[in-house]
């Protein structure tokens, strides 16, 4: 239970981060309640937005929903539920149809616009967004890695491959090339549905200091005969100095074959 109100508590402060849209939603629902003159409006927003907070940051519900529909890591998607931008638009609209003097409506909708616009950032900027390296719209190493690894599979007359990757590929090299298999896949960063020794292999595979031979013997009971380093921590260094051949290096990458 623990895991899980630290689950909620997390993907909360992830989703808002230095947003001032949820403070802008609780203002809105206020706003509602006392200037709304539609009664069931009062109760469809108001009611809404109350009830989403309930089953958010109840621990059972939360429980319920992370482990039958969406997972811890995106349990956050849950806010796409919530139609904030809405209730706040709804909310100041009924703050300005109170208001009967012009200059003050005018002023009042112009601080409305403001408060909005600082909430957050312009989403469309080159700091989010950037063009496409290949057409498969992946990490512009996957492809090269993939490749290099059917190529040395070809040479070494490997008939099924089957690859360990690092977490920051997991999740993409099946989507190149669905013929590599894999013992697991981003169920493992989500850590769900991994059988004991998957589990293992994983947790043994994401140390900076692990046990070489029982990471061996698990790839090879595993059937795995390649695995992908990512040298941002000095990985491939040690696996080199624990005699793997690599097979090479894309960008920040290296491949290895697995000792047999």
């Amino acid at each position: 239970m623990e895991k899980i109100i630290e689950a909620v508590v997390t993907t909360y402060e992830k989703y808002v981060g230095s947003s001032w849209h949820m403070i802008l939603l609780a203002v809105a629902v206020v706003l509602i309640l006392f200037f709304a003159k539609e009664k069931k409006h009062k109760i469809i927003f108001s009611g809404y937005v109350i009830l989403f907070g309930i089953i958010y940051l109840c621990p059972f519900t939360a429980w319920t929903i992370i482990k039958t529909f969406i997972g811890r890591t995106v349990y956050w998607r849950m806010f796409w539920s919530l139609p904030s931008a809405l209730i706040i638009a709804y909310g100041f609209s009924c703050l300005l149809g109170r208001i009967s003097v012009g200059w003050v409506k005018a002023l009042t909708a112009i601080a409305c616009v403001v408060c909005i616009s600082v909430t957050g950032k312009f989403v469309v900027n080159m700091d989010i967004y950037d063009g496409n390296t290949n057409r498969f719209k992946l990490p512009a190493a996957v492809p090269g890695i993939c490749e290099l690894i059917k190529s040395d599979a070809q040479q070494q007359g490997v008939e099924v491959v089957k690859v360990v990757a690092c977490n920051s590929l997991v999740s993409y090299i099946r989507q190149y090339d669905a013929s590599i298999l894999m013992p697991y896949g981003r169920n493992a960063l989500r850590q769900e549905g991994l059988s004991t020794n998957e589990t293992e292999l994983f947790e043994l595979f994401n140390q900076e200091e692990t046990n070489y031979e029982r990471l061996n013997i698990l790839m090879t009971e595993e059937e795995c005969n390649y695995f992908i380093v990512s040298d941002t921590a000095g990985s491939k260094d040690k696996y080199l100095a624990k005699g793997y051949q690599p097979v090479g290096e894309i960008e920040v990458y290296t491949v290895f074959r697995t000792v047999q």
